[in-house]
């Protein structure tokens, strides 16, 4: 799984709702290593994490505050965008007051 999903962080659980209940969380290569050196029996789950975000290039994110600005105003564009990225309000605010005045 690591060879082809990535050292995603991962959780092996076993014999769940039983009396030998056991959960291990690791990143997926360290868990493949934990079971070579220590391996389980009984009922198994494996369960992985998603693929972690890219973060948005500076790039991006003008390029959406361009688009957003067409509508709206900078603090609504800034709103707009800020949330859709997951980032500081604040930043893409002084990158659309930016791109205000540009023109």
């Amino acid at each position: 799984m690591a060879a082809v999903l990535g050292n995603r962080p991962a959780a092996l659980c076993r014999e769940l709702t039983k009396k030998f209940e056991e959960v291990r969380r690791l990143p997926l290569s360290e868990l493949a290593t934990s079971l070579e050196e220590n391996p389980v029996k009984g009922e198994i789950v494996v369960l992985v994490d998603r693929v972690s975000e890219v973060a948005a290039s500076d790039g991006d994110i003008e390029s959406d505050l361009r688009a957003a600005l067409i509508d709206n105003s900078v603090k609504d564009a800034a709103a707009i965008v800020s949330e859709a990225h997951e980032m500081p309000r604040r930043k893409v605010y002084q990158m659309a007051l930016k791109l205000a005045k540009e023109g």
